[in-house]
């Protein structure tokens, strides 16, 4: 790390049997690396910081043990960038190691008290990325809540009792099956979604997979918010089958299985239920992904300098996977037998 420059730090938490652990990754030129996974006396940011603190000043222990606090200084100052999920802890988080990098810079950066404030500051910012992957999957929790409310309003009483819509996504499909007024008696819920998945969801994953920087992904954020903006309004066209991202759209006979013909009542409600998804993602997008589209702080036409951006943010990948999958505990330690959790 130490030799790398605009690394990026991953962190995650988990719970396990009412403890709770922390995990520490780093992203740097060369590849992504586990740092360390702690356990936590609670979920605060403050927690989160005293595990990094720790993580650091052992890596600078191992360094050089007569001057491990320097060193910890030395790997901090190589963080430019964070990648973690959108829980409201990080944003403390990012605020409590740039006051802690602050009081290293002077440590390991000759004549810096000398340097003026917008050098500091360039020297000092962390850009706080988000993890793609979970927009996703907030949206299909978005796509859950909202389907439900939906399926209120038109089911039969006596064939769904609106009290049986439970939380649980095995249930609510069960419930989505159901979704029918007299003479349709086809899935038009699970349709929606099934649609959705094919063109929207699906394509955008394996575009978030592909994309070479993260920062490419704004403008397929941007696109998908415009479609959403037209299908919300009327989605005739994904019941069609328009294909939006033709790249990355799979078809298959679930693909061909949704766009089969059906009786007209049947395509009333699964338009009706595709207009409600499209109209809630657009509020999902719009809240969770304000940084990336126009005018936010990592778009092009209001980042300072665009391409210096991009240069910092190199090694920052698309999602916060490598934190997640390192907080599966049981796996971990069927791999890596000789880890240790402190």
């Amino acid at each position: 790390m130490i030799n790398s420059d605009a690394c990026t730090l991953h962190t995650d938490g988990t719970k396990r049997k009412g403890r709770e652990y922390g995990g520490l990754q780093v992203g740097t030129s060369s590849g992504q690396y586990s740092l360390g996974i702690l356990e936590l006396s609670q979920g605060t940011a403050e927690s989160f910081f005293n595990m990094i603190k720790t993580i650091f000043t052992n890596l600078g222990e191992l360094i050089d043990k007569e001057n491990q606090n320097k060193k910890a200084a030395e790997i901090i100052a190589t963080i430019k960038n964070m990648m973690t999920d959108r829980h409201v802890v990080n944003t403390s988080l990012k605020n409590l190691l740039e006051k802690w990098k602050s009081e290293c810079l002077p440590l390991v950066i000759d004549n810096y008290d000398t340097f003026n404030a917008d050098m500091k500051k360039s020297l000092l910012d962390i850009n706080h990325f988000k993890c793609n992957l979970h927009v996703l999957v907030n949206l299909g929790s978005q796509a859950e809540a909202a389907l439900k409310e939906w399926a209120k309003t038109i089911i039969v009483s006596d064939t769904l009792p609106s009290d049986s819509f439970s939380h649980s996504t095995p249930d609510f499909i069960r419930a989505s099956t159901k979704l029918c007024v007299p003479g349709a008696d086809h899935k038009s819920g699970c349709r929606a979604l099934g649609i959705i998945d094919k063109l929207c969801t699906g394509p955008l994953w394996r575009q978030i997979e592909e994309a070479k920087h993260i920062l490419d992904l704004n403008d397929v954020w941007l696109n998908f918010y415009n479609f959403l903006d037209e299908f919300s309004k009327d989605s005739s066209d994904l019941l069609r089958g328009k294909v939006i991202y033709s790249d990355y759209t799979i078809k298959d006979e679930v693909y061909d299985s949704l766009f089969l013909d059906c009786d007209n009542e049947i395509d009333i409600l699964t338009i009706e239920a595709l207009q409600i998804l499209c109209t809630n993602f657009l509020i999902i997008i719009k809240r969770q992904l304000d940084d990336n589209l126009p005018g936010g702080k990592f778009s092009v036409d209001s980042a300072q300098n665009f391409e210096q951006l991009k240069n910092i943010s190199r090694n920052v990948s698309t999602t916060n996977i490598i934190s997640e999958r390192d907080l599966i505990l049981d796996r971990l330690q069927r791999e890596k037998p000789n880890a240790k959790v402190q």
